[in-house]
């Protein structure tokens, strides 16, 4: 079986966004490679992510690499931040998830990042694309979020 080189996504609704919500798990960014331009409607990001889709055995802690990856949202009618120092631009930031939902009037769309962060974006329709670029790069695999404790009861 072949492994794909670069990814190229697209996403047009809900199921789409799914699949590069599963893509852009534990990728990593700063608010400087992040730009909301609103006389186009579009909110874009440039994410450094983790590649799975070339390991064979994601449980092996051999052959991981990361590269860059350009998130592309179009329609966006307004982008809201929640729990992030936009001051910083150079902190560094890991999603958890993007999370897309039916809203009144379109659709909203979240990035959920790991520090309880989060930026909302409105969107009158859904229009996303995920495309690598640059050079892939060797690196560890990414350290686990949360540490799951069971729950106790005090008895």
């Amino acid at each position: 079986m072949t492994k794909p080189d670069r990814l190229r996504l697209r996403a047009e609704d809900l199921d789409d966004l799914m699949v590069i919500a599963a893509v852009l798990q534990d990728a990593r960014i700063t608010l400087r490679e992040m730009v909301y331009a609103r006389d186009e409607k579009r909110f874009m990001a440039a994410f450094n992510r983790y590649r799975r889709e070339t390991l064979d055995d994601i449980e092996c802690k051999d052959g991981w690499t990361r590269c860059q990856t350009a998130l592309v949202i179009g329609a966006v009618e307004s982008v809201q931040w929640r729990g992030i120092d936009t001051s910083d631009l150079d902190r560094e930031l890991q999603i958890f998830t993007m999370l897309g939902l039916s809203a009144e009037e379109g659709y909203e769309l979240m990035l959920i990042f790991t520090d309880e962060g989060a930026i909302r974006l409105n969107l009158g329709d859904i229009s996303v694309q995920l495309q690598d670029f640059g050079e892939c790069e060797c690196c560890n695999p990414p350290e686990p979020i949360v540490d799951v404790q069971p729950a106790t009861s005090d008895g």
